[in-house]
């Protein structure tokens, strides 16, 4: 597409273009028109041409001279047979002689012939003729009795003079014949260029005249349209509703359109001003505007305008203004927006009174924030105080309904306030270093209760590209997955509800939320409504589905407030996907630590009783379980090995299931894929992976095959609530060069399972360590599998050297590397001297 610069331009150029062009051929022409003429008339004159015609006269002329010497030389014979003297007449052959003489004196005289001559290659041959008729020259001049006796030598030394001029006639037609050529040539090749030129100068002109035609038409049309645009400029300016006034630059008035003389009162035609600046003053100041270059390059700007009347109104100008040959135009715009400001005005005053109402609805909200929070939080408070308490049983459960009663209500009355408070102020964002995969950890644990009380499992995956410290509103993003998670359990009944998360590459990192459940889904006609307020889908009628309708609600606000984008996939039947996207920057600094009280931490929140299996070999190990599962409240069955433990799965149900590692007949990672893959009522239970240690990638193997977590051994309490309740549970980095006794680990044993179990323990960890010492001093070889058993059972019981030294054992016998067992055996000997005096059997 032809830009209009280059429209503007090519005109400009064409016209001296062809100008050019004609001149350049009109100079050519004249050129070769020359060229001709001077060729004819070199043509006219040419030396080769009169050279041909003096040597051919010399033919002539010697041809003449040897006639008449014929002639002599016959009369003198004739003479001589008669016997009577001739008197010969020789007049007329030195006649002859003399013109022949001076020919070829000329020839080779003359620098015209002689130049001619030796470009035809004959002016030896003319020379030579010449040399021989001056050898008979003296003869000739002799007189005539003298001349007769030598006739006959003349009439010899003639023939050789025949031949010699014969050869340079036939030469100098040659080279008038080639001459002849070329100039015909070069003749016809001048007239073909001038022929040439004169077809382009005429095809030029030709071109020109179209083109001048072309220009004619263009114009012709330019005019015509020219005038149609005038006359729609002139309509709409007539029937344009604001007012328009042609001005100059002094601001004389020319010209006003119809809607600018009624709004200033002149629709007669009549004004009594001759300036603009007469009829505008500045609205804030009310002084009279003056017109001038300041005022053209505001281009626009509010004012009053003066009627006829003397009245004004409030208008908006714009201006424009341009200089087209010399005439300078300015053109005012004038609105009338007395109706707007009014508006405007009106507008005001409505939204001064709802922000006056809309703060007494926070403050409201704020007074019943604090007045209803306050007794429910006391409430909740005394009834687990009381829960706790050595009561009847009846009287227990109706302080269970009677607290979960009040959380709920607690729970309903924090909607109610959250939305009521993003209305007045909208939601607060407050970033700081968070870690994303603990906190969704933390939150799957805290609703782990919850999700089971309705038969349903809670999973999360934390994709790698999530983890570590990201900028984000932590209490807000933990909302936003409190609601997700809390509308799937509700609406999943037996079922699974998975909590994904991941991070998109891009900067800042679009971190994915999804939450993912089983339940019966959303009917298509309400998916797009479900992120609305108040809104709930309907329960089947022997239902009934707890719940305000305004947790999705909360989470639409949270979301757009930090900036991201929230959907739902649902297949009514199948299930449901909510899935949440918030850009998070990466944080270069350490997460903030958050006050376990808060985040619904392990020492506050107590997990409901579970039936839980312990699948394991060692007898030490299994008592140190149970003691401690039964300690928190849990109904607790025994496993001695893996086949048991498939056994017990299949037909019981259990609620987790803590699998060990190394053991007979059946391996635990054996027994759980049979688990997994039976139809067993536990087929979908919890379970734990406790191996006596674990390298990363044995971790991910375990994983893989069906374990839902990994602890390795020593088991805590702490980490044995977190992986129960489905939490997220970090391996235990290696801490170097450990202590014989883990002092802290055994006091939390101790206050676990009692001191006297933890007194079993020890004895148990003592005889199965004096039974490897034996072996080991005797010289006899150690399987790995004793090894294994005995590194899980020191770990259990605290004994951190020792396990540190058997798992290294371990792990020297799978790379095929020889153990170092002096070492070795002094752990087990400094291991069994701290444990003999065993002081934990005083507690």
């Amino acid at each position: 597409m032809v830009s209009r610069q280059e429209q503007s331009f090519w005109p400009k150029v064409q016209l001296p273009t062809i100008v050019l062009i004609v001149g350049v051929l009109l100079i050519l022409a004249v050129i070769f028109a020359r060229s001709v003429s001077a060729r004819l008339d070199e043509l006219a004159t040419s030396r080769s041409e009169n050279t041909f015609w003096t040597v051919s006269s010399l033919e002539v002329e010697y041809l003449e001279f040897r006639n008449r010497l014929d002639r002599a030389v016959a009369l003198q014979k004739i003479a001589g047979q008669d016997g009577e003297p001739i008197r010969a007449d020789f007049s007329e052959l030195r006649v002859w002689f003399d013109v022949l003489f001076a020919r070829l004196n000329t020839l080779i005289e003359a620098p015209l012939y002689r130049e001619a001559l030796r470009d035809a290659g004959a002016y030896e041959k003319i020379s030579q003729a010449f040399a021989k008729v001056q050898g008979i020259a003296a003869a000739m001049d002799k007189p005539d009795p003298e001349l007769a006796a030598v006739l006959e030598g003349v009439l010899h030394d003639t023939v050789a003079i025949r031949d010699l001029v014969r050869m340079a006639s036939i030469e100098t037609n040659v080279l008038l014949a080639t001459l002849s050529e070329q100039g015909r040539t070069e003749i016809l090749l001048l007239l073909q260029r001038l022929a040439l030129v004169t077809l382009a100068l005429i095809s030029v002109l030709a071109g020109l005249a179209v083109m001048f035609f072309r220009l004619y038409r263009i114009a012709r049309e330019r005019g015509i349209a020219a005038n149609r645009a005038s006359e729609r400029i002139s309509t709409i300016l007539e029937t344009s509703p604001d007012g328009v006034i042609v001005t100059d630059r002094a601001g004389r008035i020319t010209e006003m359109n119809p809607a600018a003389r009624q709004l200033f009162g002149v629709a007669d035609g009549r004004l009594t001003v001759a300036a603009i600046s007469d009829l505008l003053f500045w609205r804030k100041t009310g002084e009279q505007i003056e017109i001038g270059p300041d005022l053209f390059a505001k281009h626009s700007f509010e004012a009053l305008a003066e009627r006829r009347d003397g009245s004004r109104f409030p208008a908006d100008i714009s201006l424009g203004h341009e200089d087209t040959r010399g005439v300078s135009v300015v053109v005012f715009f004038v609105r009338d927006v007395t109706a707007r400001l009014t508006g405007e005005q009106d507008l005001r005053l409505s939204r001064d009174e709802a922000l006056a109402g809309q703060r007494a609805k926070s403050h409201f909200m704020a007074v019943m924030s604090h007045e209803m929070r306050t007794p429910l939080n006391g409430i909740l408070g005394v009834v687990e105080l009381v829960r706790d308490e050595m009561i009847a049983a009846g009287q227990k459960a109706n302080m269970e309904i009677l607290e979960q009663s009040s959380a709920l209500l607690l729970h309903h009355v924090n909607d109610v306030l959250d939305i009521a408070r993003f209305e007045a102020n909208g939601p607060k964002v407050v970033q700081s270093p968070v870690d994303i995969e603990k906190l969704a950890a933390d939150l799957i644990f805290s609703l782990r209760p919850q999700a089971q009380a309705g038969g349903n499992r809670l999973n999360l995956l934390v994709d790698q590209s999530a983890r570590g410290s990201f900028q984000a509103d932590a209490a807000r993003l933990r909302q936003i997955l409190s609601n997700l998670l809390g509308n799937a359990i509700k609406f999943t009944k037996d079922g699974e509800i998975t909590l994904e998360v991941s991070g998109h590459r891009s900067s800042p990192v679009q971190m994915e939320f999804q939450v993912l459940d089983t339940g019966r889904g959303i009917p298509a006609d309400k998916i797009e409504t479900v992120f609305e307020d108040f809104v709930r889908v309907e329960a089947q009628q022997e239902e009934y589905i707890e719940g305000s309708g305004l947790g999705l609600g909360i989470v639409r606000r949270l979301v757009d407030a930090m900036g991201g984008s929230f959907g739902v996939e649902s297949e009514e039947g199948e299930g449901s996907l909510f899935w949440v996207r918030v850009p998070l920057e990466r944080s270069t600094q350490e997460p903030v630590a958050e006050d376990s009280l808060q985040v619904g931490g392990l020492h506050c929140l107590k997990l409901a009783p579970q039936n839980v299996l312990i699948v394991e070999d060692n007898a030490i190990n299994r008592l140190v379980l149970r003691q401690i599962l039964e300690r928190d409240g849990h109904s607790v069955r025994e496993a001695r090995d893996g086949v048991e433990g498939v056994e017990a799965a299949s037909n019981q149900k259990f609620d987790a299931i803590l699998m060990d590692i190394q053991m007979p007949r059946l391996s635990g990672v054996e027994a759980t894929v049979q688990i997994r893959g039976g139809q067993g009522p536990s087929a979908r239970t919890l379970i734990l992976a406790l191996p006596a240690h674990a390298f990363p990638e044995e971790r991910d193997a375990f994983l893989k095959v069906g374990f839902d977590n990994v602890l390795t051994k020593p088991v805590s309490l702490i980490r044995l609530r977190e992986a129960l309740a489905g939490k997220f549970v970090p391996p235990v980095e290696s801490q170097g060069d450990v202590a014989v006794l883990d002092a802290k680990h055994s006091e939390e044993l101790v206050a676990a399972i009692g001191g006297q179990a933890f007194d079993r323990a020890l004895e148990g960890l003592g005889e199965q360590a004096q039974q490897l010492l034996m072996h080991l001093q005797a010289g006899r070889p150690v399987e790995r599998t004793k090894i294994h058993a005995l590194a899980g059972l020191a770990a259990t019981c605290g004994a951190a050297r020792l396990a540190q030294l058997l798992r290294q054992a371990e792990a020297d016998y799978l790379e095929g590397r020889l153990p170092d067992w002096a070492t070795l055996n002094t752990a087990i000997l400094h291991t069994l001297e701290a444990i003999e005096p065993k002081p934990a059997a005083a507690k």
